[in-house]
């Protein structure tokens, strides 16, 4: 017999979380699962890769405080086995108001973030989300961490019972990531090219990465390319002509396929003061790219490894990381990343699905 499982969304914008859940929609067994996906506001780019396989419900209701009572009706005429959410706010909502619905049903919140770090600071929001975290998280059935440091974060800071969290890397579409990186893009100049990927916002520290890369030699012809949007941009942009390296430091802005972009980099780089798990570092190791990161809580200290695939940096031995990352084997690189193909992280899903007990 299928276990039905509903999976709910915010949104189907460019987000990590987002991302894995209309994976997991499009690629796990119809034959073992009946799958509706609800989304509280059905735009962004991934709503051309639903798939007709399974049935999409569109709340048009973008804020979470207003779809307890849409939600409810759905899941007493969908009956699920499974309620499946990601992002926290969500998740937290469910944990808030699980006593409301019936125990046969098991609600799984997929964490997407190092919570300890995404609410820290005396702002009163933080504080509040904190608070909730600590009361309301363990009434989930079980909580999917995406790494291991993610799983000590939530039982050491927030009390969540430890046996209730799963560990599932997210998926990696590696062959269809290569497909994809082969599609015509304008080139990116420069001999020794650095890429970077990600919202532009304070988190990803976008200017400490230009003043690392301020002090390299550009007689070889260095460029270092920014691609996202966001609310940092103009800040950015300043910064990069206070530095005069208007020459040498491009943003690119959104590209709806950025593995061409990838795949023409010698370098990648990470800077964030944090990242629950960062897939665009599992991206660029796809495509043979090596990884120069900050050691940033979260996920990128298990997937980077030293040596094989990137090396860890700092403000004072950037250059001689650089230096050596240059000298990796590419086609290693890649090799590190198999763990993470998608057909396996996918059968994780669907062997812990199958293990819940949803008969009482």
């Amino acid at each position: 017999m299928k276990k039905k499982i509903v999976f709910i969304l915010p949104s189907l914008n460019s987000g990590g979380a987002e991302k894995v859940i209309v994976s997991l929609c499009n690629n796990l067994n119809y034959e073992k699962f009946e799958i509706v996906l609800v989304v509280l506001n059905k735009e962004g780019i991934f709503k051309k890769q639903l798939k007709d396989s399974y049935k999409t419900i569109d709340l048009k209701c973008p804020r979470v405080r207003n779809i307890f009572f849409k939600i409810r009706k759905i899941i007493y005429e969908e009956k699920p086995d499974i309620v499946f959410t990601t992002l926290g706010h969500l998740n937290l909502f469910f944990g808030i108001f699980r006593w409301t619905f019936s125990k046969k049903i098991k609600f799984i919140g997929r964490e997407a973030t190092v919570v300890s770090e995404h609410y820290k600071g005396k702002k009163i929001k933080n504080i509040i989300f904190r608070v909730l975290y600590r009361l309301f998280y363990s009434n989930l059935d079980n909580v999917i961490a995406q790494c291991d440091y993610m799983k000590s974060d939530l039982i050491k800071n927030f009390k969540v019972n430890s046996e209730k969290i799963k560990v599932i890397n997210n998926p990696l579409d590696i062959d269809g990531i290569r497909i994809l990186s082969e599609k015509e893009a304008e080139k990116l100049l420069g001999e020794k090219i650095l890429l970077t990927i990600g919202r532009l916002n304070k988190v990803k520290q976008h200017k400490i990465m230009i003043e690392l890369f301020s002090k390299l030699d550009f007689q070889k012809d260095y460029k270092l390319y920014i691609m996202g949007e966001g609310e940092e941009k103009e800040n950015i942009l300043k910064f990069i002509r206070e530095k005069k390296l208007e020459n040498c430091v491009v943003l690119l802005g959104k590209k709806n396929n950025p593995f061409s972009y990838i795949k023409q980099a010698n370098i990648f780089l990470l800077t964030s003061k944090y990242e629950g798990f960062p897939n665009v570092a599992l991206e660029a190791m796809a495509l043979n790219i090596p990884v120069l990161s900050f050691k940033s809580p979260g996920g990128i200290l298990e997937i980077l490894k030293e040596g094989e695939n990137g090396y860890f940096i700092n403000r004072d031995n950037f250059k001689e990381k650089l230096e050596l990352a240059f000298k990796l084997d590419k086609d290693q690189i890649g090799k590190t990343v198999e763990k993470y193909r998608i057909s396996k992280i996918i059968k994780e899903y669907e062997d812990f699905f199958m293990e819940l007990n949803t008969d009482v």
